[in-house]
């Protein structure tokens, strides 16, 4: 019977002083479709974590429209809507105040 021989890997280990291996080449540089959007994208404003309590019904009304906006294939995020939300309600003082009030 001729049968090869299993190789010793832990000798090899032990034995042995570690190969090192080529450095990787460096890939071509091509750029994605999403890298040339971000390319294309103005930079965001610098954002900061806001905390706020909101009646429930306001946060399921908030939770219904960012779902129609999403059937509609517009995926922006909840953060998105509120600040857009309050820049038109500081935008009308009086209004605002006006409501606050009621």
């Amino acid at each position: 019977m001729n049968r090869k021989q299993t190789p010793d890997i832990m000798g090899s280990l032990l034995t042995d002083k570690p190969k090192k291996k080529p450095a990787p080449k460096p890939k071509e540089q091509t750029k994605t479709n999403r890298e040339e959007a971000l390319v294309q994208t103005p930079p965001k404003l610098d954002k900061t974590k806001a905390t706020f309590y909101i009646s429930n019904q306001l946060l399921t009304n908030l939770e219904n429209l960012w779902l129609d906006l999403r059937r509609e294939n517009l995926k922006y995020s909840k953060g998105d809507i509120v600040e857009v939300g309050l820049e038109i309600a500081l935008k009308n003082k009086n209004q605002l105040i006006k409501k606050l009030r009621d």
